[in-house]
């Protein structure tokens, strides 16, 4: 054999592989002889070597199980991949699983046979989740093939080729001791951290998958991305390589992020079109921010400015980035009245309406709000509050540079002092203003008389410092959570104070009680989160404040200054930059340095009284209105310069007015008490009698019929035309899409009341349309209102229970708003929301004015429920009228209810971040729960067909809500 010194392709030296497998061989490691000699079988020549190879493998006994695991591999990804693409019932039903349960050949020939085993179980109330686990006997004939015991011993150290049959040892012990894999692609704990479910049948993951890959498609993509990674790496990389869940790409790990989500919602939907012609006298203003809780100096400063802003006619909305309900337990607009300021603006969590969202400016208040504003187009102008230096905020690093990057963004920004200012202008070349911080002079004040003055010097009397005659407080800045203000620094230099003559005592604040770590040296009290009030209390008693600002300058040191209590702040290039001299006390950033400053204010009263004396009257020349007036002025002259653009509408009916659209004919009423607009596409004869009915409803005025027709060829147009007057409008058929084709219907009616039904909603009484619209009358703060669905006569049982059942809900509560209810609107609980927005464009009717403050959302489904939405959080209410009431339904087969779930599902998770998807397991029992209580309600005879209907339903509806979820995440390209 002649093995020259080459190397293969793959840059495998295979002469000295050759050679160390001999040595393996004649010393008898095994181990190292099965590696080796699976190096030399992937290698791309000499086949002589690798015939030589096999013919020894052969010879050796113990070796005899080894297989090349190239053939391993390929047949696992061939015949795992060609089960992976069968129908919807391969999806759901482990059909190959119960074959092998139940001694059934699980052919596609057999396949009916099972399915119809299995409904007949689940009719008397079992599930497979409960008929799954299986004897390893059955398991283990199914696994062998795609088992790799060449890899698993030389991964294995205490395996070793020749120690122990490595499958036997897989199956018995394999799945209960870490890292145990079958193979070099598949990997238990990936399996099982992508599907956690896949633990509770008790199967070995490996048959799991490879009997059922329809129902594992993420574990599918990171299996051919680690066999594409192997074939390019090469087989020496792939004997050494052990995949981790690390290693698979971002993009397949099954962990959905709701603020990406928003951004793709913000790409596709925001848009240059949306917006209107700018009032400068009257702007609109959003301002997406962090969430927060009490005690936040930045969004104290956020909250200030907005309170200035509408003060002068800005109308401003608060969109919370990462909102979480449980910080905000009565709504997020009262934990901003309880803790900041009082606000008429319109608060709100971050969602998917901002993506529909236009207005004059928006502006960013951190670097994580940026993304949000920056890639919005449906405002005139972007501006970027810039309040620190948030890079500072990070170690050098991923944070950090995507902190800085955006001030690269094109924002204009409005910072908080001149040492931001002047680096937004020279180092980011930004358009840019700065204010100046100031303090509430209704809170922050010194001491009205020299009797006040002196309380603070009188002795305290608590035990534990009473055998002193001076005690000296200090009030220190604590916040512990927040790295820049070097809190631990502080305490440091703090517990080197030393005096025989004074008692120190240290007056924490600013974080939560028992945050601080304090030094047993130190006298310290732990105020925790103080109000603003009880915070000026605090430093009129108190002889020196400490407070650092390691980035830029902060409010609390002016807060202080205010009551005339002297500062030590850190020396830094922003402080230096803010703060003449003589107004603070500078320290380094040294313990001993510290300690020896603030050693210098506590023995010379004079020198913190000029002190105190100079930064009071620095301060006090500033103030919040003139602040803020220079931030109102800023933004009001940028929006100038874009009121100059032209072709923005000023109204919404200006808007879709001017889309496009042809009036074919003219209803001939002037003035019409009611609007009803129907859309439609080949209506056919029901169309005809839904006309009928409508032209002849008992209202108190002229009646508007308004059809908006998408490219009908059965007639049904035609005939209407004949036989009724009414004002019809053609569209394009790809110019038809829910949102904007009702909206042109409500900006072509010349009522105030505008009602909706579809081409197959009926009416059934002729005083339907007063029902409907006889709320409006009675309350101006009602936006919308909408009538009962009731079955058509002809369809089945199970749809006409199943439409009362969610109407007869409703009747409950038949007047919804917001208003006293935030606590539950806000809450965790999604279904309380679900059930307030629930609206229906199948039968309903909205108030014109308010539509032109809010109108549709120009989507392609679900724009009634994300319309009533957005109406109830602008404080408007809706109305359900039980006695408006249409035939309106759809008598699916489990295709046509499949479909209909999986799109409701798609646009909910899109629109509103709700999933309707579940687990596996919960999918199973949820079926078998439903169906065993819908077969228990059921006042008709037992009937197997109906109920196999029943059952094929309610499978289709939980499959089709899964169906929606893993769609929405394959076409925006994220969460798979």
């Amino acid at each position: 054999m002649n093995s020259k010194n080459i190397e293969n392709k793959n840059g495998i030296n295979v002469k000295k592989i050759y050679k160390s497998f001999q040595h393996s061989i004649n010393s008898n490691d095994l181990k190292e002889a099965a590696g080796y000699g699976r190096l030399i079988l992937e290698s791309d020549y000499p086949n002589s070597l690798k015939r030589y190879v096999e013919q020894k493998l052969k010879q050796t006994p113990q070796l005899a199980f080894l297989e090349k695991e190239s053939d391993i591999t390929r047949r696992f990804i061939r015949e795992v991949s060609s089960k992976s693409t069968g129908d919807l019932s391969d999806y759901w039903l482990p059909w190959r699983i119960l074959g092998d349960y139940w001694g059934i050949e699980p052919t596609k020939k057999n396949k009916g046979i099972i399915l119809k085993k299995y409904e007949s179980y689940l009719r008397e109330g079992f599930n497979y989740i409960d008929i799954l686990p299986l004897k390893k006997e059955i398991t283990r004939k199914f696994i062998r093939p795609y088992f790799d015991g060449s890899h698993y011993c030389c991964v294995h150290e205490d395996i070793g080729a020749g120690k122990t049959d490595p499958f036997l040892h897989y199956i018995n012990f394999g799945l209960n001791e870490p890292n145990r894999e079958p193979n070099s692609l598949f990997k238990n704990d990936i399996f099982w951290s992508i599907y956690p479910w896949t633990k509770i049948p008790g199967l070995n993951p490996l048959y799991l998958f490879t009997r059922w890959p329809e129902q594992f498609p993420i574990m599918m993509d990171v299996i051919s991305a680690n066999y594409s990674i192997n074939l390019t790496l090469g087989c020496e990389n792939k004997l050494k390589r052990k995949a981790k869940y690390d290693d698979v790409p971002a993009s397949k790990k099954y962990v959905p992020n709701n603020n990406d989500r928003l951004l793709c919602l913000i790409r596709e939907y925001s848009a240059r079109s949306c917006r209107k012609q700018t009032n400068v006298g009257k702007p609109v203003i959003h301002f997406v921010v962090p969430d927060f809780t009490k005690g936040g100096g930045g969004h104290m400063t956020i909250f200030r400015l907005i309170k200035h802003l509408e003060k002068y006619d800005f109308s401003c909305v608060i969109w919370i980035k990462d909102f979480d309900p449980s910080r905000h337990p009565l709504g997020p607009k009262n934990s901003i009245s309880s803790n900041y300021q009082v606000l008429n603006s319109c608060v709100r969590p971050l969602d998917g309406h901002y993506a529909f969202a236009f207005g004059d400016a928006v502006v960013a208040t951190s670097w994580d709000t940026v993304d949000f504003v920056a890639l919005h187009n449906g405002f005139h102008e972007k501006f970027y509050l810039v309040q620190d230096f948030e890079p500072y905020f990070y170690p050098k690093g991923a944070n950090s540079l995507k902190a800085e990057f955006t001030y690269k963004k094109s924002l204009k920004t409005i910072c908080a002092g001149s040492w931001l200012d002047n680096l937004m202008r020279t180092k980011y070349g930004r358009t840019s203003v700065c204010f100046p911080l100031s303090y509430d002079p209704e809170y922050y004040f010194p001491c009205h008389t020299v009797a006040e003055q002196a309380d603070h010097n009188e002795n305290n009397t608590e035990e534990s410092i009473s055998s002193h005659s001076k005690i000296f407080r200090i009030a220190v800045y604590a916040r512990a959570r927040t790295d820049r203000r070097a809190v631990a620094l502080a305490m440091e230099g703090l517990s080197l104070l030393k005096s025989d003559d004074y008692q120190i005592c240290l007056e924490l604040f600013g974080d939560i009680e028992g945050s601080v770590s304090v030094p047993t040296s130190i006298v310290a009290f732990d105020n925790g989160i103080l109000s603003s009030k009880e915070l000026g209390e605090l430093y009129r008693s108190c002889d020196l404040g400490v407070t650092f600002s390691t980035t830029n300058y902060a409010l609390v040191p002016q807060e202080m200054m205010a009551c005339k209590l002297p500062v030590v702040e850190i020396d830094s290039e922003s402080t230096r930059a803010i703060y003449p001299p003589e107004v603070v006390s500078f320290v380094a950033p040294d313990p001993i340095e510290i300690a020896k400053e603030i050693q210098k204010l506590l023995s010379d009263p004079k020198k913190r009284s000029i002190q105190a004396t100079n930064a009071y009257r620095w301060v006090s020349a500033t103030n919040w209105d003139k602040s803020f007036e220079i931030v109102r002025n800023f933004i009001s002259e940028e929006l100038g310069k874009s009121a100059n653009q032209k072709n923005f509408k000023t109204t919404t009916t200006e808007f879709y007015l001017n889309q496009s659209y042809r009036i074919i004919s003219r209803q001939r009423n002037a003035c019409p008490a009611v609007t009803v607009v129907i859309p439609t596409l080949n209506g056919g004869k029901l169309l005809q009698l839904v006309v009928s009915k409508v032209l002849s409803q008992n209202i108190m005025g002229p009646l508007e019929l308004i059809i908006i027709d998408s490219g009908s060829s059965d007639g049904s147009i035609q005939w209407c035309q004949e036989h009724f007057d009414f004002t019809l409008v053609s569209i394009r058929k790809d110019d038809f899409q829910h949102g904007r084709t009702r909206n042109l219907g409500v900006a072509l009616a010349k009522s105030e009341y505008v009602a909706f039904l579809t081409q197959d909603a009926l009416p059934v009484s002729p005083d339907w349309l007063k029902y409907l619209v006889a709320p409006f009358e009675r309350n101006k703060n009602i936006a919308g209102c909408f009538g009962r669905h009731e079955a058509y006569p002809e369809h089945s049982a199970h749809l006409k229970r199943s439409l009362n059942l969610h109407f007869d809900k409703l009747k409950s509560n038949s007047n919804v708003k917001i208003a006293g209810i935030e606590k539950y609107f806000y809450s965790c609980d999604i279904s309380i929301r679900q059930a307030m927005h629930f609206f229906s464009d199948n039968n309903s009717a909205l108030r014109k004015s308010i539509w032109e403050k809010i109108p549709y959302p120009d989507v392609q489904f679900g724009e009634d429920q994300f319309w009533a939405d957005e109406i109830l959080i602008q404080g408007f209410e809706k109305v359900y009228v039980d006695r408006a009431l249409v035939f309106h339904s759809h008598d699916f087969d489990e295709v046509g209810e499949y479909e209909r779930a999986k799109t409701e599902s798609f646009y909910f998770f899109k629109y509103f971040g709700y999933r309707l998807d579940l687990d596996r397991p919960s999918i199973e029992c949820s079926i078998q729960s439903r169906v065993i209580e819908e077969l228990a309600k059921s006042d008709e005879p037992a009937n197997l067909v109906d109920e196999r209907k029943v059952l094929k339903l309610f499978r289709a509806t939980l499959e089709g809500h899964s169906a929606g979820v893993r769609m929405f995440k394959e076409l925006s390209g994220w969460g798979h």
